[in-house]
């Protein structure tokens, strides 16, 4: 059987005998209010509510996270963005420098030439 199954009929067994022993009537004073209720609905009740407010309490945690998450990924893509733009203007600078370093072996070579010529001379 699945753990999970095995665990919640545990947990509703408990939760049976946990009413069972405690269902004698107990009074309940709330400013103006006197409320005769089951001890077990009492407990119980705490319970629910402890449940429900864990839960908005995690969601607004996860809610918080998820927000940070898709801003992290919004930075992410304008840095890639970024990354993408300097590598052409890389390139671009490199294919313009790479015709100037042609040019300056040509006209390095010329003036070798020339030098070599004028010392035969």
């Amino acid at each position: 059987m699945n753990k999970k199954i095995i665990l919640l009929l545990l947990f509703a067994l408990f939760i049976a005998v946990f009413s069972i022993q405690n269902a004698n009537p107990v009074l309940i004073r709330l400013l103006f209010w006197d409320l005769e209720i089951s001890l077990v609905l009492i407990v119980l009740g705490a319970i629910v509510f402890g449940a429900i407010l864990m839960a908005l309490v995690t969601s607004l945690s996860s809610f918080r996270l998820n927000k940070e998450i898709r801003m992290e990924k919004k930075e992410k893509e304008e840095l890639l963005n970024e990354v993408e733009e300097l590598k052409k203007m890389l390139a671009e600078y490199r294919a313009e420098n790479a015709g100037d370093t042609v040019d300056e072996k040509r006209n390095g070579s010329d003036n070798t030439e020339d030098s070599n010529s004028t010392g035969q001379e």
